[in-house]
Formats: C-alpha cells, sequence, structure tokens
C-alpha cells in the first residue's frame, strides 16, 4: 500500500467514526504500509518533576546534562526539558538552558533539543495573568540562535491546567491555571523559526489546536522541520482527551493529507504504554514520546526508552536517530504548503563567539570585508538541497546510517550532515583545482569548510550558492604552516563536525614543487621535504578525514597529487616518486574504506594553466613555455577549472561506485613518450 492508499484507509476509519461505526482492528495491509516507516523517539526527561516526586529526575545543571546525554546514548533523537527556572529577564531563562545543554553537542552533534515556554505559574496564581509573548517565548529565539536548540516549543492555543476535585471541579485556584500561546505568541515562534531556521514541536492539547495546525499547513506557515505532539490525559486531570483510540482517530481524521510526523504522548499515573495509544500510534505510523514529564511517578528515562525500543521493534518499524532523523522531518514539512519555502531546519554549532569563546571562532583575514560566515548562526539552509537529502532517508537508507550497507546513489543523495544539506571539505582553497571546485560545490548549494583560501573566494562562494561557508585559518601551502604540520588538516575536520555534524566530500591537497634534481643529484634533505609535504601530509590527511565519513556510513575524498605519480619525471625523482607513494597509499585507504560506502580516488594533474606550476617549470619564458607546449599533446596548459569539473564527478555523491583510481589531467601526458626538459 502506498502513502496515497494509507490516507485513504484513515479516511475511510474517520468516515466510520463520523457515522458511529466501531472502530475496526489495524488491517494486515495497512500494517505492512508502514512497516518500514521510521520512528524519532522523543523523550521529555522533567517535565516539573523535581527529586523529591521522583528520585530518578535531574536535579543540578550538570545532572540535567548527564540525563539528556544518556537518554540520547539509549537511542532517543529528541529531548525535552524544563529547567524549571523561569525568568521575566529572557537572558537569565535561556542562560539556564545553556548551560545544560551546550556541554551536549560535543558528545551528540545530531540531537534535536529544545526548551519550553518561559511561563511561570506562580504569576498566574498571583496576578491571574502570564507574561507577554516577547517573555514566554523570547529565550526561544536566543536558544536557537546560539545553536543551543535547534527545535522550539510551538503552543498553538490556550488549556486548562489542573486536576477535578471530588465535586468535579479543576482545582483548586492555587493548583489551577490557563496555559498555552495566544496570537501574539504564536506569530512570535513563527517569526523566530522564519527567522532562525529552528523546527517546530507543535503541541496538541485539544481539537481546537488541531485546527490551527491544520489552519497554518494550508496557510503555509508550519515552520519546516516540524512535528506535532497529541497529548491525552488520565480522566481526573481537567482539559485534554482520554487515552481511547477513538480520540486518536479524531486527530487523524483532522489531519488527513497531511504529512505530518506526529507523536502522542499521555499524561498520567501509568505510561503511555500502558494504553492503547503506543501501539495504536505506531501501527498508524506515527510514534509516543516518553519521560518523567509525562509520567511523573515512573522508571527512569532511560528504562522508558528501553521499553519504547522493545514495542517499537515488536511492530517492525526501524528506530532512526542523528542526521536521518532531523532529514525525514524537514522532507515531511516540505511535502505540503507553499509558505514552507522561506524557512529551513537548522542545527549550528554550539561554540558562541563570545569572549570566553575566541579561541573557538572561525575566522580569516577576509572576514573585514565580510567575505566570510564564520560561526554566522543567521545563515539558513537551502531548502532544496535540504529536500534532497531528506528524500534520501526517506526512501530508506536503514535505520542508521552508521551501520547502513554500501548501496547505489539514489535519485535523491544522502548527507551526513546534520543541517540535511551535503557539506564538503576542501583543504586548499587557494591555487589549483580547490578555488574552481569550491565555487562548483557552491552552485549545488553546499556547506563549504575551506582552508588556505583565495583573497574574495569566500564572498563569491556565497554569490554563488553557498549555503554557509566557514573558514579555517592557520593553513598554507609550501609555507611554514603547511598541511605537514601534525594536526593540521585534522584541524579542518574537527571544524566541519563542529559546525555540521558531519561532511560528505573531501578535497586533500599538499604540494611541495622545489625541484631537487635527478637520482644523482638528489640530496637526503630535498627528498625528505618531498617526503614531509608530498606524502606525509597526504597521510595525515587521509588519517582526518576517514573516520567520521566510514564512521557515518558513507563518503568520497579526492587527493590530488601529480600525473608523475604514474609517469616519471626524472629531474624531479624526488617529487616523481613521492607523488607515486601518495597514489598507492591512496589505493591502500581505499580498499580500507571500500566497505564503509566511502571512495578514494587520485586525481594527478600536470602542465596546469596557474602560476605556481609555470613558475616551478620555468614557464616564464616563451622559449621554456614553447618547448613545454610542444611536449603535450594536447599542445596547450590545462585550465584547472577543467581539473575541477573532473573532481566534482568525483565528490558530488552521484558516483558511489568508483575508488581506488588515478585519473591523470595532463593533456594526454601519460599516454605519450617525453624527454626530460
Amino acid at each position: 500500500m502506498d502513502r496515497r492508499e494509507f490516507t485513504k484507509t484513515l479516511a475511510g476509519v474517520g468516515a466510520m467514526l463520523a457515522t458511529g461505526s466501531a472502530v475496526q482492528p489495524t488491517s494486515a495491509a495497512t500494517r505492512k504500509s508502514i512497516e518500514n516507516t521510521p520512528v524519532i523517539l522523543e523523550c521529555a526527561i522533567n517535565g516539573s518533576v523535581t527529586k523529591a516526586k521522583n528520585p530518578h529526575a535531574p536535579g543540578t545543571p550538570a545532572e540535567h546534562t548527564a540525563e539528556v546525554i544518556r537518554c540520547l546514548d539509549a537511542g532517543a533523537s529528541i529531548i525535552h526539558m524544563h529547567s524549571n527556572q523561569p525568568n521575566q529577564d529572557i537572558n537569565i531563562a535561556a542562560q539556564a538552558y545553556i548551560d545544560i545543554y551546550k556541554p551536549v553537542w560535543k558528545k551528540h552533534p545530531h540531537a534535536i533539543l529544545y526548551a519550553t515556554a518561559n511561563f511561570d505559574p506562580e504569576i498566574y496564581h498571583r496576578e491571574r495573568r502570564t507574561w507577554s509573548g516577547e517573555i514566554q517565548c523570547g529565550h526561544q529565539r536566543i536558544l536557537a540562535e546560539k545553536g543551543i536548540c535547534n527545535m522550539v516549543l510551538f503552543d498553538t492555543g490556550v488549556v486548562p491546567i489542573g486536576v477535578y476535585d471530588k465535586e468535579g471541579v479543576a482545582g483548586p485556584d492555587s493548583a489551577f491555571w490557563w496555559y498555552g500561546f495566544g496570537p501574539d505568541d504564536v506569530r512570535i515562534i513563527q517569526q523566530t523559526c522564519k527567522d532562525t531556521g529552528a523546527g517546530a514541536s507543535i503541541s496538541v492539547f485539544e481539537p481546537g489546536w488541531m485546527k490551527n495546525v491544520v489552519a497554518m499547513a494550508k496557510a503555509g506557515t508550519i515552520p519546516q522541520g516540524s512535528k506535532l505532539n497529541i497529548y491525552f490525559a488520565m480522566d481526573s486531570f481537567a482539559g485534554l482527551a482520554p487515552p481511547i483510540p477513538e480520540a486518536l482517530e479524531l486527530y487523524l481524521k483532522m489531519i488527513e493529507g497531511l504529512d505530518l510526523n506526529w507523536t502522542v504522548g499521555y499524561i498520567g499515573t501509568e505510561s503511555v504504554m500502558d494504553t492503547p495509544l503506543a501501539r495504536m500510534s505506531l501501527e498508524r505510523g506515527g510514534s509516543f514520546r516518553v519521560g518523567l514529564e509525562d509520567w511523573a511517578n515512573g522508571n527512569s528515562n532511560v528504562e522508558q526508552i528501553e521499553r519504547a525500543k522493545e514495542i517499537i521493534n515488536s511492530v517492525g518499524r526501524p528506530i532512526v536517530t542523528g542526521a536521518e532523523a532531523i532529514s525525514i522531518l524537514i522532507y515531511l514539512t516540505r511535502r505540503h504548503g507553499p509558505g514552507l519555502k522561506s524557512s529551513q531546519f537548522v542545527i549550528v554549532n554550539n561554540l558562541q563567539n563570545s569572549s570566553s569563546d575566541k579561541e573557538n571562532a572561525v575566522m580569516t583575514s577576509d572576514s573585514d570585508n565580510g567575505d566570510t560566515t564564520g560561526l554566522d548562526r543567521r545563515h539558513f539552509l537551502r531548502a532544496g538541497a535540504a529536500g534532497i537529502a531528506a528524500t534520501a532517508a526517506v526512501a530508506g537508507m536503514g535505520m542508521n546510517t552508521a551501520q547502513a550497507q554500501p548501496k547505489p546513489p539514489g535519485e535523491k543523495l544522502r548527507t551526513n550532515s546534520r543541517t540535511g544539506i551535503r557539506t564538503a571539505v576542501i583543504t586548499d582553497a587557494q591555487l589549483n583545482i580547490g578555488p574552481y571546485l569550491a565555487q562548483e560545490m557552491a552552485k549545488l548549494n553546499y556547506n563549504l569548510v575551506i582552508a588556505d583560501v583565495r583573497k574574495g573566494l569566500v564572498k563569491k562562494l556565497r554569490d554563488l550558492g553557498a549555503s554557509k561557508v566557514v573558514v579555517v585559518p592557520g593553513l598554507e601551502q609550501e609555507g611554514p604552516n603547511n598541511e605537514s604540520k601534525p594536526g593540521s588538516l585534522q584541524k579542518v575536520v574537527d571544524v566541519a563536525m563542529e559546525e555540521f555534524g558531519g561532511f560528505d566530500s573531501a578535497f586533500i591537497r599538499t604540494a611541495l614543487h622545489a625541484p631537487a634534481g635527478d637520482i644523482l643529484t638528489t640530496t637526503p634533505e630535498g627528498m625528505f621535504a618531498h617526503y614531509e609535504q608530498n606524502f606525509l601530509a597526504a597521510m595525515y590527511g587521509l588519517q582526518a578525514v576517514l573516520p567520521p565519513l566510514m564512521e557515518a556510513g558513507g563518503g568520497q575524498v579526492v587527493v590530488q597529487t601529480s600525473a608523475t605519480g604514474e609517469k616519471p619525471q626524472p629531474t624531479m625523482m624526488a617529487y616523481s616518486a613521492m607523488r607515486a607513494a601518495t597514489g598507492m597509499m591512496c589505493r591502500c585507504a581505499a580498499m580500507t574504506a571500500a566497505p564503509k560506502n566511502v571512495c578514494v580516488n587520485v586525481v594527478g594533474t600536470n602542465f596546469m594553466n596557474y602560476p605556481g606550476f609555470r613558475h616551478a617549470a620555468g614557464a616564464e619564458e616563451p622559449e621554456a613555455y614553447q618547448r613545454i607546449l610542444d611536449e603535450i599533446p594536447m599542445r596547450r596548459l590545462g585550465e584547472t577549472s577543467e581539473a575541477a569539473h573532473l573532481t566534482l564527478a568525483l565528490l558530488d555523491g552521484h558516483n558511489m561506485y568508483t575508488t581506488g583510481n588515478f585519473f591523470p589531467v595532463a593533456g594526454g601526458f601519460n599516454n605519450a613518450g617525453m624527454e626530460p626538459f
């Protein structure tokens, strides 16, 4: 049964409800249709529950952080938390979440984290009012802009909170309040999502709230990366529907035809897993959330997650985490509502460019000219590229990309980036192939992490359409800070992982072109210099880029060497020998990485039309230049843009079956005889 048929099935169930017919058991066909639908598991770790109420609840900020990490380790993708420190100063309110969530990102760069509303029940009890929307929701913008939370709480209405007394009245006044968002709050959250790219956890406490969701869907104003939380409650709780199948069927009928990710939650003295809603939600294509917020007197959060996984597995649905979960949320909310094109779901680096974190800031000399985004948190994801990666996840990349078996790329490409946009690392954007390769990738809306950057290039990349450009300073070709220094290329990879949570493509160029003579004249010092920059540096590069790509389950690497690594250049023996050694090293690396769906190839250039080659070859003199042309079958120098196009074909994700190869780009040099010059 395809998605359209499944929607018709739900419509039929809704029609039965409307006519008073009994709810029928899920058919085998329906169960089969959702069997491979991924589940994104959420855990609400505390709510207002304290240690006094439940010893499993976290207390200190450090305990909150540890609990979040434990839940993510256990298999949750989305974490919701209450700091229980509301404050009329939204900066103070936000700081409580920053202290807890910021350490989480280093362990779980693909987490989906969000905070609750800045709501103080005591204010309501004392003054019969809530804070303004700017205060109740303002901290969400701060958290999104700082990259601490990549999802915001989005309540679309107001609901009574309390329990019934013996007379059937909700109260008493000291334990009752109206909670939710008014129109101003809703608009503030919509604008926050639009401006920052954050996704939204949209609460549904009553059928009227679901009508609001449908209205926003029709208007195209549901933030991209959103999901619904449909809440139910025990009979003694004022407000919210009881946990019965008919109630859930009503909600599903209301969103019929809207491809939204949804979960159910249950507030009560038992778990949602003890109600019919848990299994029913799974059989209808949704899921359920767990955690101490909803089951205040229950087992620990991790125990609830483990039990939830058992139920999910019994239904036969895969649990997805990390970047795959993010991609699915993006994909589903892009399928309806034209307004969605203006808002994107983004996760940004948790490192803040503040006075206390200056050592972590990514800057470049071009930043004075506005050429680099650095840690710019307002640079949005490109919706089209996000959709490409997201559709790949929905199309079936397996439960976990880190465990996925190598498979051919589909029509839509995968990505390791938590942003849902393909991301590339280019270690040399100053000379030869690198600058042009970066430009071609910018046209494809890539995120780019680049080093040794040609002046003015970053602005050009942004103008061409790069989703985000991050410049890593401190590297240079053939200088004191070259790539042969241990850790230099690892720094580039570290920035890519911190900023985007992963990358898909890596271009490595290391080079020393200093002549060292033939076998009779080469000195040990000259040989060692070529060993350091033309072999050892490439090894450092491979050792930096391969582990995260292999762990993520896929990627592509191109190492640029020289055509003389395949065909001897006797007057540059040391250079030619080390380039050949690097080629063999890359072939060995390709065999190591292939089972993890990672391709490694070598592009070897020669006779390229850029200043570095012309100077090294002595081609600045007309006669010498002509002698070189006479020896090239193509009778001209090659353009670095030509080599960049070939390299792009090995890095753009479309060709995942070519690995361990050497591709000469030298105008036919490798297939023709040539005397030393």
